[in-house]
Parts: structure tokens; sequence; C-alpha cells
């Protein structure tokens, strides 16, 4: 996995996520290998509207990240983002290597 790859989404889930919610909340990462593809995810609350107005995202890092895996992989890596039951989750899905190419 290229180097500093979870940084950004974890800096992303603390800024537009936990640190603007008054009562805080959990950030959880979670990683799993599926069919040669390790997929690790990182899902974190969202704040309600009128607090999330106040934290304007640009995307950058997301499509830094993108870039970053499809060149490190070949095009075979990919980052994926959705919202579900009020948690905002991004997940990078790369190819299990046993050796690097």
């Amino acid at each position: 996995m290229p180097s500093l790859s979870l940084q950004p989404i974890i800096e992303n889930a603390v800024y537009h996520g936990i640190e603007i919610i008054p009562e805080g909340g959990e950030i959880v990462i979670k990683g799993r290998m599926i069919m040669g593809n390790i997929t690790i995810s990182v899902i974190n609350p969202l704040p309600t509207e009128e607090v999330k107005g106040k934290r304007k995202g640009n995307q950058i890092a997301i499509k830094n990240l993108q870039a970053r895996v499809n060149g490190y992989y070949a095009g075979d890596g990919n980052i994926f983002f959705s919202v579900v039951d009020q948690h905002y989750q991004v997940s990078m899905v790369i190819p299990y290597w046993t050796q690097q190419p």
C-alpha cells in the first residue's frame, strides 16, 4: 500500500465528522481480504445539517488518494465512498500481492 494512504482518510473523518459533532463520535477502521483484494474501510458519523455547513470539502484528498492508488496498482486499486445510516464510509480496495511487482 502506498505510504500515508490512510492518513488523509482518517484526517477527513476527524475534520469533517468527529471534530464538529458536539458529542463526538467513533471512527471505525476495518480491514478484510476478499477474492485477492484487501479492503480497508474508515467509517465515521456524519454531523447534523446545521453543523455540517460549517466545513466545506473540495474532495482533493480523495482525488489525490485515488490517483496515487491507481498509479501504484496500475489501475487495479480503487477508492469508494458512501453514506449509510448517517455514517460516511471510505473504502480503499487494493490487490493483495505476495511479492511486489
